[in-house]
């Protein structure tokens, strides 16, 4: 139980830490999208996405909406250029309110 404690809140810095690396700025996180190939998004969704199973191990909620992010996954499964997945991807990132959970990420 307490390593799994000590393990979520390493997750809480390592997911805090990750928007740091953006400049702190979810906007920043958007346009880093602009710079990925499409199979980088298809491996930055499913990443994302398997978090959930950590739910498990920490019995903390994971700040992501999966069911949100798994649609995205299937929309860009089905376009055939890099600049329309990229798109996909910036505007759901912009609706960030519905892609992360409620919690002190959104």
């Amino acid at each position: 139980q307490q390593l799994c404690s000590e393990y979520a809140a390493k997750m809480d810095e390592r997911w805090e830490l990750w928007i740091d690396s953006f400049g702190g700025k979810w906007e920043d996180l958007v346009t880093a999208t602009s710079r990925l190939s499409g199979e980088q998004i298809d491996s930055l969704l499913t990443r994302l996405i398997s978090l959930k199973s950590l739910e498990t191990v920490t019995q903390v909620e994971v700040p992501i909406n999966i069911s949100e992010l798994s649609k995205l996954r299937d929309r860009t499964r089905y376009v055939s250029g890099v600049g329309q997945k990229r798109k996909l991807v910036a505007d759901a990132l912009r609706r960030r309110d519905q892609v992360l959970a409620a919690g002190p990420f959104q």
